[in-house]
């Protein structure tokens, strides 16, 4: 039996907010003028652990060290103190990519003895808003390989005789961490989905929110989408050189562009990216 295409009413929809955090900068405006004026952001790169690789151009973020993280957020009260051990780099770029999509929004309330960035409620509802998380893969392996990192200097410091995972090494890296991360942080409570289709999960993420935005069996005014794929490390970056997907030149001004008739491979980078839509 055929499926019926759910038709959607024709409204339109509006993109009130935007985040981006990447090789290029770590906020819309540089990120768009620097795009502008020809500018890419990719470096040379080489990885002691993977000496031999003929892959050494790639999309570097700076300045989101930990001490950057822990300025943006716990000084900026945007997550409780107690849950940074908890979120890998991954999840700090989407809740970046959040904060500043959501930022004409955000207000600050005191609940519980803290003070927390909330959704002003005379303007969005949080039990009408929703999130998509989009996600490729990538940074989830990282994210485990930094978990198996961290146990392995836990044994060696001698906190630990044998190789046992500890209550945050459970949570970091987890693909669905950012989908409870941001409506934690900021007290949304509408639907919810990630998405993990590697090149596509983008799009797709955008396609979907249109859809719970639209649909009128869905109670939802706003839909927040987040991308996330921090992979830049030696283990994802062989697994894509050994299918030959990367880009061997080296020089950071003659790599491939999109649609790069002499491309050789794609180049490999982090980033996030938010996108904050309404019914128009």
């Amino acid at each position: 039996m055929a499926v019926k295409e759910l038709e959607l009413p024709p409204e339109k929809l509006a993109i009130v907010g935007l985040g981006a955090i990447c090789p290029l900068g770590n906020d819309i405006p540089t990120v768009w003028k620097r795009l502008v004026n020809g500018e890419h952001g990719i470096k040379t790169l080489v990885f002691p652990e993977y000496p031999h690789s003929e892959v050494t151009a790639a999309g570097v973020v700076e300045n989101f060290e930990e001490e950057d993280r822990e300025r943006i957020f716990i000084d900026g009260n945007i997550i409780d103190p107690s849950d940074f051990g908890f979120y890998d780099i991954s999840t700090f770029g989407g809740l970046e990519v959040a904060r500043q999509a959501y930022a004409p929004f955000t207000i600050f309330v005191e609940e519980k003895g803290r003070i927390v960035p909330r959704l002003n409620p005379k303007i969005f509802n949080p039990e009408r808003v929703g999130l998509v998380v989009a996600i490729e893969g990538g940074g989830t392996v990282r994210s485990a390989i930094h978990t198996h990192e961290r146990i392995m200097r836990r044994n060696a410091n001698g906190e630990q005789l044998k190789f046992r995972a500890e209550n945050e090494d459970i949570i970091i890296g987890l693909v669905d961490t950012l989908v409870g991360a941001i409506p934690r942080a900021w007290g949304t409570n509408g639907e919810a989905l990630l998405v993990g289709d590697a090149c596509a999960s983008g799009i797709e993420a955008k396609l979907i929110a249109r859809r719970m935005i639209l649909d009128p069996e869905n109670d939802l005014d706003a839909v927040l989408v987040v991308g996330s794929e921090w992979s830049n490390h030696h283990v994802p970056r062989s697994q894509f050189e050994v299918i030959t997907a990367l880009s061997t030149i080296s020089d950071p001004d003659r790599t491939p562009r999109p649609f790069d008739r002499m491309a050789d491979g794609f180049v490999i980078a982090d980033m996030s990216a938010a996108m904050f839509m309404t019914k128009g």
